[in-house]
């Protein structure tokens, strides 16, 4: 199948956008996965491959891991403040690219699931310029890097840079730190907020009520669907504009329904919530469906915790292996 990457400036340029998120706790932009400009090749020719860029990379990854998470766009130079592309990495295409830097991970991080907390976008800014955007779950234990003969290495995030853990003492008053509970308030991050204008004005139908009886109404093709909830007992006052968003997915809607009903979890909201347990869906056709990965993609990153723990579990649980997001 012929692979069909999205041009999609609008989301890029969010990332990049200074007045919303910078390079931070949670965010990092890198030009190439193994580029590097100032590389001399034998000849003398100027730029060459260097994989001392995808490691670097990689440590960077695993301190995502280690700390809360984030996103790592890669095909920006922060230096010349454009987008650059990954082009120049010399790839085949975005799945060659994604199957190298996995190769590399299993090289210095082991194959011990670190590649099921990751998950790739393939986004094209324009027609010459391929961008990939990395998101990286929270791990639940630390993931070291073991270069050649070196000691294990572990990283954590800190703003703008990764912070080596460099003593063992260092890495356990890190770890108490790291397994404490959240600080209260805040519920998501600056980096996780952003929703295709384009999907938010799409044909969204309230269904109603979760119910056996719903199935019946939903019709069996493709597109994008929440469950939310509103607050009970909320009469016309403030709260009672309020929803909450409780699972976004995408697929057969009729079929995902069907799967999603009996479940534990939708039977507890069912009985917890009653009748302010709703759903709602989107159907997609033609060139949507192009979009219906990524979409579904930042539904979940908009309404989940920034440390997105369920499904940090959820992942570990099931041995999920990484998602190229791109089209169907």
């Amino acid at each position: 199948m012929q692979e069909i990457e999205l041009i999609e400036q609008d989301y890029l340029d969010y990332i990049v956008d200074p007045r919303f998120v910078e390079e931070s706790l949670c965010l990092e932009y890198k030009s190439h996965l193994r580029w590097n400009p100032n590389k001399k090749k034998g000849n003398g020719e100027q730029g060459d491959k260097d994989q001392d860029i995808t490691d670097s990379i990689i440590e960077t990854l695993t301190a995502f891991a280690n700390t809360n998470g984030g996103k790592l766009l890669v095909g920006y130079s922060e230096k010349e403040k454009k987008f650059v592309g990954v082009e120049k990495d010399g790839f085949k295409s975005i799945d060659e690219w994604v199957r190298h830097l996995i190769s590399s991970i299993n090289n210095i991080c082991g194959d011990g699931g670190f590649q099921s907390l990751l998950s790739f976008e393939s986004v094209k800014y324009d027609s010459e310029t391929t961008c990939v955007v990395i998101t990286v779950e929270r791990s639940k234990d630390l993931i070291g890097i073991k270069r050649n003969n070196d000691s294990e290495k572990f990283y954590q995030r800190t703003q703008k840079r990764n912070l080596l853990l460099d003593t063992d003492k260092r890495k356990e008053d890190y770890i108490k730190r790291r397994n404490t509970p959240l600080h209260r308030g805040w519920t998501t991050e600056g980096v996780y907020s952003y929703l295709s204008p384009e999907m938010m004005n799409k044909n969204w139908i309230e269904g109603g009520q979760v119910t056996a009886d719903l199935t019946d109404r939903i019709k069996g093709v493709n597109g994008l669907y929440i469950y939310y909830v509103e607050i009970k007992n909320s009469g016309n006052s403030f709260f009672g504009s309020f929803k909450s968003v409780l699972y976004a997915g995408k697929g057969n809607l009729r079929d995902r329904y069907q799967v999603h009903f009996p479940k534990d979890e939708f039977s507890q909201c069912r009985s917890i919530y009653g009748n302010k347990f709703k759903y709602a869906y989107c159907a997609l056709e033609g060139d949507d469906l192009k979009f219906m990965n990524q979409w579904e993609g930042q539904l979940i990153d908009f309404f989940s915790p920034p440390l997105c723990v369920k499904r940090e579990e959820v992942n570990q649980k099931k041995g999920i292996r990484p998602r190229l997001i791109k089209a169907v």
